[in-house]
């Protein structure tokens, strides 16, 4: 007899273990069912945003920027030199020694093609803020990526170290191509 009521409770620990299987499959399939559907949502959200970023990259490249924003030349080359021109002009306004300017790498990320000139230059620091200042009067426009601006080197006498600064900047624009036109 003993052996039946052994026989009895295996089966019933058998008949649990079943039941709590089946439960935790029934829970673990409910579980995918939901990520699967989940994983479908996302994917059409991916979709929808890819097709999105597309039209507005699309837009964004056939857009040609306003009269002041961009500067018109028949190649960047051409546009770079008119950059640097009217930079090198600006720091001869301003009262700046520019030690050097040249084409820099542009920034990256843009839909327009886009220049980039690097220039040094020191002086006094009101002539730092007067060239700023026209800088941003600038037309086409021109943007400041980078700018560093430092005390003068140690060959200046101590008054003239006071005073005088070293400034880098990195400026960039738009341009247009104008070779189409002509």
């Amino acid at each position: 007899m003993r052996w039946i009521g052994a026989l009895v409770g295996l089966g019933l620990m058998f008949l649990a273990g079943a039941t709590l299987a089946h439960g935790l499959s029934r829970i673990g399939v409910a579980r995918q069912v939901a990520l699967e559907a989940e994983a479908a949502r996302l994917r059409q959200q991916v979709g929808e945003l890819q097709s999105r970023i597309a039209f507005w990259q699309a837009a964004g490249a056939a857009l040609v920027p306003p009269e002041g924003i961009a500067h018109r030349s028949p190649d960047e080359t051409s546009s770079t030199l008119a950059v640097q021109k009217a930079l090198f002009e600006l720091g001869a306004e301003a009262g700046l020694t520019l030690s050097t300017i040249g084409a820099a790498p542009p920034p990256a990320g843009f839909s327009q093609p886009v220049v980039a000139v690097e220039l040094e230059a020191r002086g006094p620091i009101g002539a730092v803020a007067t060239y700023l200042a026209g800088l941003e009067a600038v037309e086409p426009r021109l943007a400041v990526s980078q700018m560093v601006i430092r005390a003068a080197p140690r060959g200046f006498e101590a008054a003239q170290r006071m005073s005088q600064v070293t400034m880098r900047l990195v400026v960039w624009g738009f341009w247009v191509s104008t070779a189409e036109e002509l």
